[in-house]
């Protein structure tokens, strides 16, 4: 039977709601225990298949879960209240209060599939789907309520229309007030549909890249060895001098900098929940390795009496490489953030 609720809430829900007000207290206190425990554990064991953390919540944080969607759905109850009694719905308290608490269990799972697969695809298509699906199933909240209390196309009109300038006048200034008392607010959507626990993941590694030798310093290294195969003194103030008498002193610092941030990340990759991190994770080690190329080619370089071409042609292969991983790291990180900008700037996701 409660299986069933679930197709009539969506696809006959004037069936549902008048089955839900007819029940007995008992059936109601059943039914109220049935949807909170299943919408629950529907919900941790969504999140616990794609995010393992998630699987070692207690019974109490799976009740919890519950008591807290019951609790936010509740926002809407003066909405419903006044659409209910305009309406001049019979039980009208009690249509709307049902309605409020058991339809809040069904609109959000849609959204919720979408954010598992979200998670699991880490494709963010899915993360644009179950945006657009939780807001619709915002919008059939509002909506369907006033079209089960009505019969009639011009009066289903009329009544959507009000129950939207109810939501208004209503919602607003409660929102407003509970934001003010900063029991919700943007940051509260972390625990939504809406968190994007993969771009949070990769913020919280701090990866940058581009961080090693620019072309600059590289070009005032080729003329000063230009300057050194023709035999001329590099002078303090010629080009390069600063470049070739700071690298004995540099290399072991960056060295060592290079090895503390490897070390970092790899620390960072062994606990990534998402590939995406360790997609970021992995191409910051390629530039580390290219850098440390462009180092041991410096030191031949410098540690060498006599410049040839092929010493040159070494330094330049590798340093066109690190440009190159920096160039697919640089492309990476751009389409990234991106397409994250913007889905944020459509409040898609946080």
């Amino acid at each position: 039977m409660y299986l069933q609720d679930i197709g009539l809430a969506f696809f006959a829900p004037r069936k549902f709601l008048w089955r839900v007000v007819t029940d007995s207290p008992a059936d109601l206190v059943r039914r109220f225990i049935v949807y909170g425990a299943g919408f629950s554990l529907f919900e941790t064991a969504l999140f616990a298949a794609v995010l393992p953390k998630v699987s070692s919540l207690s019974v109490y944080e799976i009740a919890g879960a519950g008591i807290l969607e019951i609790a936010t759905s509740l926002i809407f109850l003066p909405v419903f209240l006044l659409v209910s009694r305009t309406l001049r719905a019979s039980q009208w308290k009690k249509t709307a209060l049902l309605y409020t608490i058991f339809f809040r269990f069904f609109y959000p799972i849609p959204a919720l599939i979408f954010f598992g697969l979200f998670l699991l695809t880490e494709n963010y298509l899915f993360a644009v789907i179950k945006g657009v699906a939780a807001f619709l199933g915002i919008l059939c909240l509002v909506i369907v309520f006033p079209v089960i209390l009505t019969n009639t196309l011009r009066r289903r009109f009329f009544a959507v229309i009000g129950t939207f300038v109810a939501c208004i006048l209503v919602l607003a200034p409660i929102g407003w007030m509970l934001e003010q008392f900063m029991i919700v607010g943007r940051e509260s959507r972390g625990s939504t549909v809406f968190y994007d626990p993969i771009g949070k993941e990769v913020d919280e590694a701090a990866i940058h890249f581009n961080v090693f030798i620019p072309g600059t310093v590289l070009f005032d290294i080729y003329q000063s060895l230009a300057a050194r195969i023709k035999g001329v003194k590099i002078e303090p103030g010629s080009p390069g001098y600063q470049t070739i008498t700071k690298w004995p002193r540099d290399k072991d610092r960056l060295r060592a900098e290079w090895e503390k941030e490897r070390k970092r990340l790899e620390n960072k990759q062994a606990v990534s929940h998402f590939e995406t991190t360790r997609k970021f994770i992995n191409i910051k080690l390629e530039e580390l390795d290219a850098a440390q190329d462009v180092a041991q080619a410096l030191d031949v370089v410098f540690g060498s009496d006599e410049m040839t071409i092929e010493t040159l042609q070494s330094l330049f292969d590798k340093y066109i490489s690190l440009s190159e991983t920096e160039v697919r790291a640089l492309t990476l990180q751009r389409d990234f953030n991106k397409m994250r900008s913007t889905l944020k700037d459509l409040e898609l996701i946080d």
